[in-house]
């Protein structure tokens, strides 16, 4: 039972991250890739352990996939704030007069 909810686990990562893929590529904007890169991750973690016998997601490698995937995620959120910060900046100096 677990092997078969590892695997809806893997499909469902695989599809959101085709979904911030497609949103990528529509949109060039960077956090969509980081996204799609970190459900991709998430997905060969769920992937790895639904196929391994006796995996265990206590084990190293499926922390680590994970940190890497969340670590994507964080990169793609401070790459979007640093691309915002000017917008911001403008906009309370423009509030403030």
């Amino acid at each position: 039972m677990a092997s078969f909810l590892d695997g809806a686990v893997t499909m469902a990562c695989l599809a959101i991250g085709a979904f911030f893929a497609k949103y990528w590529r529509d949109s060039l904007d960077r956090l969509f890739l980081c996204l799609a890169v970190a459900f991709g991750i998430f997905a060969i973690n769920y992937a790895v352990l639904g196929l391994l016998p006796l995996a265990d997601e206590r084990l190293a490698f499926a922390f680590v996939l994970r940190l890497v995937g969340f670590v994507a995620i964080l990169i793609g959120l401070l790459m979007k704030g640093r691309e915002l910060a000017p917008y911001v900046e403008t906009a309370n100096r423009e509030s403030r007069h």
